[in-house]
C-alpha cells in the first residue's frame, strides 16, 4: 500500500528576537566584531593642516615695543591683533578685521577669556588691567598694575600678570591682587601660565641684563601651594603648555618645543625647532621675552614672521628728503644705533649678536668697516665734537658703565663712569664746547630691568673733572627722563619726558645749565630728539597714536636767539625705516637733506616695506605632534 505522503509548508526563519539568547548573543558578538572590524580598516579623518597669510589692511601696522601682538581664542575661530590705534578682530570665516569695540589705543597684552567671550588687556592709558565684551560695550576694570609681562587667562576665575615682584593672580571679576609667585632678588619674571590642576604655575625667568636676556633665560613651574620650584628648560621664554602635550617656546627667532609630563611636572626628550622665523617684540635692552605667537586649545597657530629687532639682519642707507636712499656699501649685520660724525665723512655703529660690538666706516668707501671695541658688550656710541673720541656704554669690567676711546682705535678705553649693581649708564648728547656729557642713568625697581618700571634720570659728566656727576633732570618716579641732545650753540637741550601711567613720552626744552624754565615743543608723543648742527631744526620720532599709522620722522623749526622760539611741526618725507624701541635708529646730516637710517638687509629702499602680515597654521597639532612625539 503506498504511504500517503502530505505536502508541509517550510517553516518561516525565526526573527533574531525569536531565537534563543545563546543564539542570539552569538550573532550580536559576529556583527560587533564585523562591524568593529569595518571600522577599524577605514583610516581616521584628519583634518589636513593647512596655512594662509592675513595682509593687515593698507597703512596699518603691529603696535612697537614689547607688547604681546596677537593672540587666538581658545577654540580657534578668531584671533587679535594689537595696533597703535587699539585692538583688531578677525573671524576665520571673514575676510577682513574689525576694531575692538570699547578698547582704547593704548592695549597691551591681549588675551581672550576661556569662553572665548572676553579680552583682557592692559590699559596703559589708566594704569589698569581691564577687560571687555568681545560683542562690546565698555571696559571693565580689573586691577591696577604697571606694564605686565605677559597675561593669562586660563580659568573662568584666574587672570595672572607679571609684575616686578613676580606674578599676580586677580579674579575675573576684579578686585585686589595677590602675589601668588614672588620674584627672587634681581629676577625678572616673564609670561605667567597657569597650568591645568591649578597647583603650579609656568613661568619665564631671568635674572641678567644685557642684549639676549630672555635667551639666557630659564623656563620654570612653581608650585603656589609649596612654594617649590622645577627647572624646566634652560635658554629661552615665553612659554606656553599646550593640549597637545608639549611645552612651546621661544629662542631666538624660532619656537621649539619639548614633550611634558604634566603629571611628573617634567620634560621629556629634547627640545626640537618646530617653527622658524618668529617675531620677538624688544626693548631698549634686547628683546623682552615676548614672542609674537599664539596657539589655541585645539592647535590652530598664528604668528608674526620676522626675528627679533636685535637679531635680524639688517643694512644702513642715507635717504633724502624726497625719500631716495643711498644704500651703503656695508655687509649685512645687525646695526642698530648709527651716528655720523660731527664732519659727516665717517660714521659709528653697533651691531648686535652675540656680543655687542662698536664700529667705525669711512663713507668715502675707501676702507672696509674697522672693529672699534672688543671686550665685553658695547652700546651706543657718541662722537665727541671735535671727531677724536667716540663715546660709549659697556659692560667690559661689570655694570654697565661710561668709557671713552680714539676713534681711530688707537690706545686703549678709558673708563668715565662706575655703576653699580643696579644701575646703568647710557651716554646721551655731547656739549658743543666737549666739556660736558648727558648720560642716562638707569635704575631698576625689584624684579630686574624692565624699561617701564626703571627709574630714568639725565645727568651731566664733566669731563674735565669726571669725578663731578651732578642731576640734569630728575623728576621724582614714575617720570622719566631719556634721549637728550644739545642746541649746536650749547645753550639749550631737548629731552624727552615720560609721565603717567601710560608713560607717554613728550618733547621738551629747557636752558643748559638749567634755569628752571621748560617747556614743551612737540605736538605729538614723541621720543629721540636730534638737533641738526646748524640749529634751525630739531627732528623727532613721533609715537603713533592713529590707527594703522606708520612711523616716520618730524621735524620743528628752532631758534635760540634772542630768545627761544619753534614753530609748527612737519614730517619728514623720508618714508618707513626700522626702528627700535628706545635706540635712536637714525641720525641727521650736517646739511639737514639726508637722513642716515637702518633698513632690513632685503629691502631695497626706504618706503618699500612689505605690508605686514600675520601667517596662521590650521590644525597645527599635526605638525607638531609628527615632529615632537609624546613618549
Amino acid at each position: 500500500a503506498e504511504v500517503p505522503t502530505v505536502s508541509v509548508a517550510a517553516a518561516p526563519p525565526l526573527r533574531l528576537w525569536q531565537k534563543p539568547i545563546p543564539v542570539v548573543a552569538a550573532v550580536l558578538s559576529a556583527a560587533i566584531v564585523t562591524g568593529l572590524s569595518v571600522l577599524m580598516s577605514i583610516p581616521t579623518r584628519v583634518a589636513p593642516v593647512s596655512r594662509f597669510n592675513y595682509e593687515l589692511p593698507g597703512g596699518q601696522a603691529f603696535q612697537v615695543g614689547r607688547v604681546s601682538l596677537v593672540t587666538f581664542s581658545p577654540d580657534g575661530r578668531r584671533f587679535i591683533y594689537n595696533t597703535p590705534g587699539g585692538l583688531f578682530l578677525r573671524s576665520l570665516d571673514t575676510e577682513q578685521a574689525q576694531p575692538l569695540s570699547g578698547t582704547p589705543p593704548t592695549v597691551r597684552n591681549p588675551v581672550f577669556s576661556p569662553d572665548g567671550e572676553w579680552v583682557a588687556y592692559y590699559s596703559s592709558a589708566d594704569g589698569r588691567i581691564e577687560k571687555v565684551a568681545v560683542s562690546g560695550g565698555a571696559p571693565v576694570t580689573l586691577s591696577d598694575a604697571t606694564m605686565p609681562f605677559g597675561v593669562s587667562w586660563e580659568t573662568d576665575e584666574t587672570i595672572l600678570f607679571g609684575q616686578p615682584g613676580g606674578v599676580m593672580r586677580v579674579s575675573e571679576n576684579g578686585g585686589t591682587a595677590e602675589l601668588v609667585v614672588e620674584a627672587l632678588d634681581g629676577e625678572q619674571v616673564h609670561g605667567p601660565q597657569l597650568l591645568p590642576g591649578g597647583e603650579w604655575i609656568l613661568f619665564s625667568s631671568t635674572t641678567v641684563p644685557g642684549i639676549s636676556r630672555w635667551d639666557d633665560g630659564t623656563v620654570v613651574a612653581e608650585s603656589i601651594e609649596t612654594g617649590e620650584r622645577r627647572l624646566l628648560i634652560t635658554g629661552g621664554s615665553d612659554a606656553r603648555y599646550l593640549a597637545s602635550g608639549h611645552l612651546v617656546y621661544a629662542l631666538e627667532s624660532v619656537l621649539f618645543a619639548v614633550a611634558f609630563d604634566l603629571a611628573r611636572m617634567e620634560v621629556s626628550g629634547g627640545p626640537v625647532s618646530v617653527v622658524e622665523g618668529v617675531e620677538r617684540a624688544n626693548n631698549p635692552q634686547g628683546n623682552s621675552g615676548t614672542g609674537h605667537f599664539s596657539v589655541s586649545a585645539g592647535g590652530n597657530l598664528v604668528y608674526v614672521q620676522g626675528g627679533t629687532a636685535v637679531g635680524q639682519e639688517r643694512t644702513l642707507a642715507l635717504v633724502d628728503r624726497n625719500g631716495r636712499p643711498e644704500r651703503l656699501d656695508l655687509p649685512p649685520n645687525q646695526y642698530i644705533s648709527p651716528r655720523l660724525s660731527p664732519d659727516g665723512s665717517r660714521l659709528a655703529v653697533q651691531t648686535d649678536g652675540d656680543t655687542a660690538v662698536i664700529w667705525t666706516y669711512d663713507l668715502s668707501g675707501g676702507a672696509a668697516i674697522q672693529r672699534l671695541t672688543a671686550d665685553g658688550n658695547s652700546y651706543r656710541p657718541l662722537w665727541s665734537p671735535d671727531g677724536q673720541r667716540i663715546a660709549f656704554a659697556s659692560d667690559r669690567d661689570g655694570p654697565i658703565s661710561l668709557y671713552w676711546q680714539n676713534s681711530d682705535g688707537s690706545g686703549v678705553p678709558e673708563r668715565l663712569t662706575t655703576a653699580d649693581e643696579r644701575t646703568a649708564h647710557w651716554p646721551e648728547a655731547w656739549s658743543p664746547d666737549g666739556q660736558t656729557m648727558l648720560y642716562k642713568v638707569e635704575q631698576t625697581s625689584a624684579g630686574g630691568w624692565n624699561i617701564q618700571t626703571n627709574e630714568m634720570d639725565l645727568w651731566t659728566l664733566s669731563l674735565e673733572n669726571p669725578d663731578e656727576q651732578q642731576v640734569f633732570a630728575a623728576d621724582p618716579f614714575p617720570v622719566l627722563e631719556v634721549g637728550g641732545t644739545f642746541s649746536p650753540d650749547g645753550k639749550w637741550l631737548a629731552y624727552t619726558v615720560g609721565d603717567g601711567p601710560a608713560i607717554e613720552y613728550e618733547i621738551w626744552a629747557q636752558p643748559f645749565p638749567p634755569t628752571g624754565e621748560r617747556r614743551r615743543i612737540s605736538q605729538e608723543f614723541g621720543v629721540m630728539p636730534t638737533w641738526a648742527q646748524d640749529g634751525e631744526e630739531l627732528f623727532y620720532r613721533p609715537i603713533s597714536q592713529t590707527p594703522g599709522m606708520r612711523q616716520t620722522l618730524r621735524s620743528i623749526s628752532v631758534s635760540t636767539t634772542p630768545a627761544f622760539t619753534f614753530s609748527a611741526e612737519q614730517s619728514v618725507s623720508i618714508g618707513d625705516f626700522l626702528s627700535f624701541s628706545y635706540y635712536r635708529s637714525f641720525d641727521i646730516a650736517a646739511d639737514r637733506q639726508s637722513v642716515l637710517v637702518v633698513l632690513p638687509a632685503e629691502q631695497t629702499g626706504v618706503g618699500e616695506a612689505p605690508q605686514p602680515q600675520l601667517h596662521v597654521v590650521l590644525n597645527w597639532f599635526e605638525e607638531l605632534t609628527a615632529r615632537v612625539p609624546l613618549p
